[in-house]
């Protein structure tokens, strides 16, 4: 694998510890504004975190290669399927808020929706370098 598929992959296992970890803490729990600003302050930091530290590890141990037009096509890809997924949880968010669902829940799917297009991205990407190699 190439130090951006190793990224990639780092990148999503990070997504889904972290989140799965929140969300299991958080399951059952009535959600409110508070809560969720907590979660996304929580998420954010840890995420930054493990970041920083799986890329340092991975720049130890396999050197970073310059982005070719390759990379940039699946990188392109990518966010190109991580878009419709983004679009279709806004218009879920929309209609949540029209249904007046509580505030915290809309904070909840709204932070779910993001995460669930960052996966779709990321996922499309390591797929697009599994298929070109």
């Amino acid at each position: 694998m190439t130090f951006r598929e190793k990224s990639i992959l780092a990148q999503i296992l990070s997504i889904v510890v972290v989140y799965g970890a929140y969300t299991i803490q958080l399951w059952g729990r009535a959600p409110t504004p508070r809560g969720a600003f907590g979660f996304l302050i929580g998420v954010t930091i840890l995420m930054s975190l493990i970041g920083i530290v799986s890329h340092v590890v991975l720049t130890l141990h396999h050197t970073p290669e310059n982005a070719d037009e390759r990379d940039r096509a699946v990188r392109l890809r990518g966010s190109r399927n991580a878009y419709p997924v983004l679009a279709v949880g806004i218009w879920c968010v929309l209609m949540l808020a029209l249904f007046q669902t509580s505030y915290g829940i809309l904070s909840y799917t709204i932070i779910g929706v993001f995460a669930l297009a960052e996966l779709v991205r990321l996922g499309s990407q390591l797929v697009y370098y599994r298929i070109a190699a």
